[in-house]
């Protein structure tokens, strides 16, 4: 979590959210008050400061001010994790340089079971604008979620099924905001309800942009001087008048979700089910280039255009706009998901037991590609059922905690172009446990999992892996405020589907993707440190962290092509990711009227290969920059805000065939003034984002070449609880 929340800034947000998560705030007053801030992602729900594993939380007013159109972008300023970004609409969180099949995403605790993780263009199916809570658990998470959080686990807590007795009453906020980088318009309304026993909530979100703004051209710099150090040895000429400038084309996105739930709680009995309709169709950007010209060709045809008689020319020019027409649309995708959660808690139901608690989640996931022309290239679907027991044990030997089993069930498919992987059955069976006990002043976590993973595919060898997972963290107490938490992990993981079964041209990253069905296991074993404490009015904590894999599952660039494709093989070698985040809250100024505080923070991975493949090096492709940054944030009874600069710098590790990434500045602001009248809260904000209109480039994405990120834009917006 954060070191600290601007207190008063927090009471604003606070004040405003229905079951909100807890955060600083103020009494009337002025005497401030700190409420525990719980980890939903761990079975006993334990305080962020208990448990040993590094976590991240943005709640109330932090959360208010990084809220993004996707869960990536929304996560993306904490320290050790970064966005995937491919395109606006579609951002899946990095944590400490793992990605995609290595980061588990989850909605109140259980998987999101769509197909975020199958390609880099594929959106994570949660609208972070109805998130109460967003927890990010660093480094493996196996033992609690399974071999698909190797690299960490990202839960959005929804509060759509409570875990308490509520009292009888009602609650209403909303937001709407608009915005100019891409003509934004944003709406949310939220409805929360006590009666009795009885709870019940409604919500919806819409969003709807137009192509974005960026700064200058659509193609980096090292992508023009490489294509025309291609065409000068091919004696052509590259035409920079077709790169496109000014507007990321095919980067509009319409976004739809709506959800309602029910719940009822008795003595030792709480069931609770809701309903959610998620809806998105957006643009696919990167689909656009150069195009050589052979001088002497280009002549010749122009003096045979002359030979034409006019209606061949007018029909050859009608063509030609058609033509044109057709690469400028651009591929869309229209994803359409229908999510059932239901959830039952019992007290005590029997000896030893002190709470049984079961999540289930079942997933009607489908999403279509088409093209300019509208005829549906490429569906996928993705029928998915989740569900977790959780027994929490009464103390036993001093350890309390939790038994578990999880069993999952997904049928995969994609038909059409771009099924470039076959239809896979996926069944997985677990069981776990999580144990705490005191230790001194200090706390101790273990925790194991054993796990079967089964694949069925229509084509080719089914495999089945059986894993084990075991974890051990301390999290101690030291002199004068200080603690230090320690976590070691030895995590087991399947080869993601598209590993096994790939077979075929990928065009949402441009290219030929080849599977084998052989592959093994991934072993990784993880070890991290983490310090928090106090010197003066300065408040510290920083992580340092090493993970040696075995096995390591990666696509090798095999530097030849395949229907002009560059050919990439999935492979495995030994590897090892280290690296360090560290964070600052420097107190400036605190009194009745005003607080003043300067942030600092940076993050910093690396990652390599034990060996060196033949005809290339040893660098991991789209590893994270480094980055170091500093915010000033103040808050006052009615105005709370901020003014953050961070430095993103070169990415120049990178695989034989990637080209380097450029460093840049992102500089955004904030500013929020609330007003109240009785019971009723709200708030007017204003934020900036890009201040200095910089061409930013992620070396985490696949499109970092072809499409930078959004341009300087302002968002309006107005927040109200009544």
């Amino acid at each position: 979590m954060s070191l600290r929340l601007s207190l008063l800034s927090s009471a604003i947000v606070l004040a405003s959210t229905a079951q909100a998560a807890p955060a600083p705030v103020h009494s009337p007053d002025g005497e401030a008050t700190l409420e525990e801030i719980r980890v939903y992602a761990t079975p006993v729900r334990a305080r962020s400061d208990e448990v040993a594993q590094p976590v991240e939380i943005l709640s109330g007013e932090a959360l208010a001010r990084q809220l993004g159109a996707n869960l990536g972008d929304t996560v993306a300023r904490l320290p050790g994790i970064q966005s995937s970004y491919f395109g606006p609409a579609v951002g899946r969180p990095v944590i400490r340089g793992l990605a995609d099949a290595r980061v588990k995403i989850l909605q109140d605790g259980v998987g999101v079971l769509d197909a975020s993780s199958t390609s880099g263009d594929h959106a994570v199916a949660v609208e972070p604008f109805l998130a109460d809570q967003i927890e990010i658990l660093k480094g493996p998470a196996t033992v609690l979620y399974g071999s698909g959080a190797l690299g960490g686990v990202v839960n959005t807590v929804t509060g759509r099924l409570p875990e308490q007795a509520g009292e009888d009453g009602y609650a209403l906020r909303g937001e709407v905001r608009g915005g100019d980088v891409a003509d934004e318009r944003t709406a949310l309304l939220r409805f929360d309800g006590t009666k009795g026993p009885w709870q019940f909530h409604l919500d919806g979100v819409m969003r709807d942009t137009e192509d974005f703004d960026i700064p200058g051209g659509t193609e980096s710099a090292a992508m023009i001087a490489e294509e025309a150090a291609e065409a000068a040895e091919a004696g052509e000429e590259l035409d920079l008048d077709e790169l496109e400038r000014g507007t990321l084309p095919n980067s509009s996105l319409d976004t739809e979700a709506l959800s309602g739930s029910l719940s009822w709680t008795g003595e030792r009995v709480q069931l609770g089910v809701s309903i959610e309709r998620f809806q998105t169709e957006y643009g696919l950007p990167g689909g656009h280039g150069h195009h050589h010209h052979d001088e002497e060709d280009h002549d010749e045809e122009d003096h045979d255009e002359e030979d034409h008689d006019e209606e061949d020319h007018d029909e050859e020019d009608h063509d030609e706009e058609d033509h044109d027409e057709e690469e400028e649309g651009g591929v869309r995708i229209n994803l359409d998901q229908t999510r059932l959660d239901a959830h039952l808690a019992m007290l005590a139901p029997f000896p030893g037991i002190e709470k049984l608690r079961v999540r289930l989640a079942d997933v009607d996931y489908r999403h279509v590609e088409i093209e300019p022309n509208g005829e549906v290239a490429t569906l996928f679907e993705n029928d998915g059922l989740e569900a977790r027991l959780e027994l929490l044990n009464a103390p036993l030997a001093g350890f309390q905690g939790a038994f578990g089993f999880q069993v999952e069930d997904q049928s995969f498919s994609a038909v059409g172009e771009e099924a470039f992987v076959v239809p896979v059955d996926r069944e997985a069976l677990a069981l776990f446990a999580y144990q705490a006990r005191a230790l001194g002043e200090g706390r101790l976590e273990l925790g194991a999992r054993l796990e079967t993973v089964d694949y069925d595919p229509s084509q080719g060898a089914s495999r089945d892996f059986d894993l084990f997972s075991l974890s051990a963290g301390l999290a101690q107490p030291l002199a004068e405020g200080w603690s230090f938490a320690l976590q070691a992990d030895i995590a087991e993981r399947a080869p993601e589907l598209e590993a096994l079964y790939s077979n075929g041209a990928h065009l949402a990253t441009q290219t030929f993707e080849l599977g084998d069905d052989s592959l093994g296991e991934e072993r990784a074993a993880n070890l991290s440190l983490t310090i928090d404490g106090s010197v003066g009015e300065v408040e510290l904590r920083a992580s340092a962290y090493l993970t040696e894999f075995s096995d390591f599952l990666y696509l090798q660039d095999q530097g030849i092509e395949e229907d002009e494709l560059p050919v990439r093989q999935w492979a495995q070698d030994d590897a090892r990711f280290y690296g360090a985040e560290g964070e600052a809250l420097v107190h400036l100024l605190e009194s009745d009227g005003l607080s003043l505080d300067v942030r600092l923070t940076g993050d910093w991975v690396r990652a390599r290969l034990d060996s060196t493949p033949a005809g290339g090096n040893s660098e991991l492709p789209r590893i994270p920059a480094a980055r170091l940054g500093g915010a000033l944030e103040f808050a006052t009874s009615r105005w709370g805000g901020e003014l953050s600069a961070q430095r993103y710098f070169d990415q120049d590790d990178v695989p034989t065939f990637a080209l380097p990434t450029d460093g840049f500045w992102m500089v955004n602001a904030y500013v929020a003034l609330h007003f109240e009248r009785g019971e009723q809260h709200g708030e007017v904000f204003l934020r900036g984002r890009n201040l200095l209109n910089e061409e930013a480039r992620l070396a985490t994405s696949f499109l970092k070449d072809l499409a930078p990120l959004p341009g300087r834009g302002f968002e309006l917006g107005l927040r109200f609880a009544l």
